[in-house]
């Protein structure tokens, strides 16, 4: 089934560490946007909304000018500009302390997240036969999943010993390594 074809197919396995490295590295900002929302920015739960809600927001742009940038670039291209984009909005969170500006950072980290996203789902749902194509969208799902759980787990882990900024901070350098692998390692369309 979908892991002995996952298994053998060089495409697939690709696009499942680039997902891997992306949502690991990307998840820092989900996972500590809670705290950073109380101890760093003083809001309360309508605040965290807020933040939520202009990572979301970023996320609909993000989805809305995919295909113009597909357009323009190709799609490794439009990955790496994007997952370039998320660290940019992750590195203005991790440094700043104004409510306004960390909402835009978080708009451009959510519109990187979504066109990563897609540009991931896209090029693993184009390389894969139709007769496994459901199992393996599956397995996708799984690997998103457990990427986003470990790496939450991770820059939790971090910021109790370096702090908020600090686990920011290094997840921006891990998603600037992604961006260098995803040169290296294209997504195959």
């Amino acid at each position: 089934g979908a892991l002995q074809y996952a298994r053998h197919s060089p495409v697939i396995k690709a696009q499942l560490a680039r997902t891997i490295l992306f949502v690991g590295a990307a998840s820092g900002i989900v996972a500590l946007l809670p705290v950073l929302a109380r101890d760093r920015l003083h809001l309360d739960a309508d605040g965290y909304g807020l933040l939520l809600g202009s990572l979301g927001a970023g996320a609909i742009v993000g989805a809305f000018t995919s295909e113009r940038l597909r357009r323009r670039w190709s799609m490794n291209r439009v990955g790496m500009v994007s997952a370039a984009a998320y660290a940019l909005g992750t590195l203005v969170t991790a440094e700043s302390s104004s409510t306004v500006l960390t909402c835009v950072a978080l708009g451009f980290a959510g519109a990187g997240w979504a066109v990563v996203g897609n540009v991931n789902l896209t090029a693993i749902q184009t390389a894969i036969p139709p007769w496994v194509r459901a199992r393996a969208m599956a397995l996708y799902l799984l690997v998103f999943q457990g990427a986003m759980a470990l790496g939450s787990l991770l820059w939790g882990t971090v910021a109790t010993h370096a702090g908020i900024e600090g686990a920011l901070l290094a997840s921006v350098a891990v998603l600037l390594v992604t961006v260098a692998i995803m040169r290296v390692v294209p997504a195959r369309i």
